[in-house]
């Protein structure tokens, strides 16, 4: 991970800014005086839930059950109390979503015991973006893990590629504490949490998963590498592809199997006129729930991460996901969910 919002982490085997879990003694310190305050929008109205901060806000600790730092959000008159600022300099930073970032550089005294540092205002703005790549390996081989399944703050972002990698654009994040997470079926799964003080963050994902022990006949199998065939279910049926007709397809790409036994699911289902003439509308894909994709992407996603499949009606994908859905939806659900 790169930028402000790289330095912290839950030591899972990401990159060493990952791996930064110790506060720094200006962060770890009890001990210190208090900054206080009141903001207000531009129509000088209070705003609450603003969250503020010194410095690079609070980190986690190793034993992962309490942040270190001073930090604070505003009441509902807006007004805070930031303790335990120690002397010297600091930044004192100002985020909520749907505002402007705003910071000052804050000089505490000394002989100095309590600031006020009257009233800010904050001017509406945009909230912030962050660019997340990176590239996912097995533990044990190195290899590159393809449908790994990668989420920001608990939607699904992104699916690695066969090289292992992923990247995705403007994701949107939260101002202060976010939480990325990446996991596959039968890997074990490893989640880091990062701070947000600026708008447009660059975030370098890149770690192993190491396959998950399960027991098998009284002693421990690898489940990545294991022979032993998993439970059957019963088959789907024309908008249904279950995991055990997966299972008849290892290794093939989710198109390659819709267009050999769902084949209508990827056929234009209605046509559109537009200036240009008539044009063919396909289903979209959906992944999760959450992951908005185009039939194309369906090529890249290998079936052995796939739990299920299923074709949505445009009637009822415009009902369940809104406008734009008018040839219909595949929803795929990744294994483990």
């Amino acid at each position: 991970m790169t930028g402000r919002a790289s330095g912290r982490g839950t030591c899972l085997g990401f990159l060493a800014v990952f791996t930064a879990c110790l506060a720094s003694p200006v962060l770890a310190q009890d001990r210190g005086g208090a900054v206080t305050g009141t903001v207000v929008d531009s129509d000088n109205q209070p705003v609450s839930d603003v969250l503020v901060f010194l410095d690079e806000g609070p980190v986690r600790t190793a034993a992962g059950d309490e942040l270190l730092g001073v930090f604070e959000r505003t009441g509902a008159v807006g007004a805070f109390q930031l303790e335990g600022v120690t002397v010297g300099a600091h930044l004192l930073h100002f985020r909520k979503a749907g505002f402007e970032p705003r910071t000052f550089d804050l000089v505490f005294a000394p002989n100095e015991d309590r600031r006020d540092v009257g009233v800010v205002m904050m001017e509406e703005g945009r909230d912030p973006t962050a660019t997340v790549g990176g590239r996912i390996t097995e533990g044990d081989s190195g290899e590159p893990l393809a449908n790994v399944v990668v989420k920001l703050n608990g939607d699904v972002v992104a699916l690695t590629d066969g090289n292992g990698d992923f990247q995705l654009s403007e994701a949107p994040v939260a101002w202060g504490s976010n939480e990325l997470e990446v996991g596959r079926f039968a890997f074990t799964t490893l989640t880091s949490e990062f701070w947000v003080l600026n708008p447009d963050e660059t975030l370098d994902l890149t770690g192993t998963l190491d396959p998950v022990p399960i027991d098998v006949g009284g002693g421990a199998a690898d489940v990545a590498r294991s022979n032993v065939a998993p439970r059957r279910e019963e088959r789907g049926g024309p908008d249904l592809i279950v995991r055990s007709e997966l299972e008849e397809y290892p290794g093939e790409t989710a198109y390659r199997v819709i267009e050999e036994i769902r084949r209508r699911w990827v056929r234009p289902q209605r046509s559109s006129s537009t200036a240009f003439g008539t044009e063919a509308v396909y289903a979209r894909v959906i992944i999760d729930g959450a992951t908005r994709r185009e039939l194309r992407d369906l090529q890249s996603l290998n079936v052995n991460g796939i739990e299920r499949m299923r074709y949505v009606s445009a009637t009822d994908a415009t009902t369940k996901y809104g406008t734009g859905y008018s040839g219909g939806v595949i929803e795929v659900t990744t294994r483990g969910r």
